[in-house]
């Protein structure tokens, strides 16, 4: 996993594909247990489709960064797509980390991605 920083931070906002940024720190010992499980989850995923990068809090070119997105405690993970806001979570779960993710791209058989919003208005057409 990509470790991501100051400006670099933004300029993965104009990438294509679903971004998850986990945002960690040295000293948290959540932030390192689950770690393993979180590149494990990635794996997973699509590359094309969704990416994961970890940011350091303690980084002081991350403070913009932190600030706007509004981080008051790690392990936080939030979900970007076109420089939006899409959702967040914060703790060390897993299983709330493929929720978020889950709940938000939907993946079909064929590994093709549908935004649940795109989902949600064409079931009403």
């Amino acid at each position: 996993m990509d470790v991501l920083s100051g400006d670099d931070c933004f300029r993965k906002l104009d990438e294509p594909y679903y971004i998850l940024f986990y945002f960690t720190a040295s000293w948290c010992g959540p932030c390192q247990r689950i770690y393993p499980h979180l590149v494990e989850l990635m794996n997973t995923y699509d590359k094309n489709i969704i990416q994961c990068f970890k940011i350091d809090i303690d980084d002081d070119e991350n403070q913009e960064l932190c600030e706007k997105l509004k981080i008051k405690s790690v392990p936080t993970f939030i979900l970007l797509k076109d420089r939006n806001y899409i959702d967040q979570c914060q703790g060390a779960s897993i299983e709330n980390i493929q929720t978020l993710i889950d709940t938000n791209i939907f993946i079909n058989n064929q590994q093709e991605i549908i935004s649940k919003e795109y989902t949600d208005n064409n079931e009403n057409n």
